[in-house]
């Protein structure tokens, strides 16, 4: 039976690594560059915790993990509409999403996402399509970022292969 780990780790948990989030309100509540700031430290806190659940779990023998539907809290409000690239600290964030990519590239773990509850595609409120839609989007891509790496490395080994 293969296993798989949904979005927390209680064990890891205990050790202090956990994920963090931030409403629209505190975010507009500070200043703008504090509020980026302390965003910027909450997403890059979050892509490490995942890095060390996805670690956690192949040293389990756990094959699978559904990454947070809230690793970027805020970014997609409609009040706010910030891109990763956006934050004081993209540059640590992307190092991390880039640790993920090599982890998930040398190891047997699958990753897979769902989007959060709020997500409504049924209703007739115009703004809550458009919200929802811009969720998905965010989900899409934090995975392309992780299954383009993947496609890649696999690619590069099967042309360096030899044919016996």
């Amino acid at each position: 039976m293969k296993l798989s780990l949904c979005c927390i780790s209680n064990i890891l948990g205990e050790q202090g690594l956990k994920f963090r989030t931030m409403t629209y309100k505190t975010f507009s509540s500070m200043p703008r560059a504090d509020a980026l700031a302390k965003l910027s430290k909450i997403v890059h806190n979050n892509f490490h915790v995942t890095h060390k659940i996805i670690r956690f779990c192949d040293e389990q023998g756990i094959k699978g993990y559904r990454l947070s539907s809230d690793l970027t809290p805020v970014l997609n409000h409609p009040d706010v509409l910030l891109k990763m690239e956006d934050l004081p600290e993209f540059g640590f964030i992307q190092h991390e999403i880039n640790n993920i990519k090599r982890y998930l590239t040398t190891s047997d773990i699958k990753i897979s996402a769902h989007p959060s509850e709020y997500i409504t595609l049924t209703t007739d409120d115009p703004k809550a399509i458009s919200n929802s839609i811009l969720d998905l989007e965010t989900h899409a891509e934090i995975i392309l970022h992780h299954l383009t790496s993947i496609v890649a490395k696999m690619e590069t080994l099967k042309s360096s292969q030899v044919s016996l």
